[in-house]
């Protein structure tokens, strides 16, 4: 049963959380076998399959974590910055003709 739940845990150890979980349960289902004698080899292999799941599952599901997080508290981020108007700057006038005028500079008359 336990080289059965190490074989699932490395398997699923690509999913995230779900091969967390497995691979936990194969390391207790491992240390339980190993204290209640049952076969050795069965129960170490599986011990150590549900080890190296857990390390491969933790990895995935941190990097997929920092992933998606990441994506979305980029997509709440402006990239073009917001126009401000400076007193040098005013807004054009409209004139008679429905044209904004434009007005010059003091050095520019």
């Amino acid at each position: 049963m336990v080289l059965c739940f190490g074989i699932g845990a490395l398997l699923l150890s690509w999913v995230p959380w779900l091969g967390m979980l497995f691979a936990v349960a194969a390391a207790i289902f491992g240390v339980i076998a190993l204290i209640r004698k049952q076969p050795f080899g069965y129960a170490l292999t599986g011990l150590i399959l549900g080890a190296v799941a857990l390390i491969v599952a933790v990895l995935i599901t941190v990097g997929f974590t920092a992933f998606v997080g990441g994506r979305s508290a980029q997509s709440g981020r402006r990239s073009i910055p917001p126009v401000t108007t400076t007193p040098e700057d005013p807004p054009p006038q409209e004139t008679k003709g429905g044209m904004p005028h434009r007005r010059l500079h003091p050095s520019q008359s």
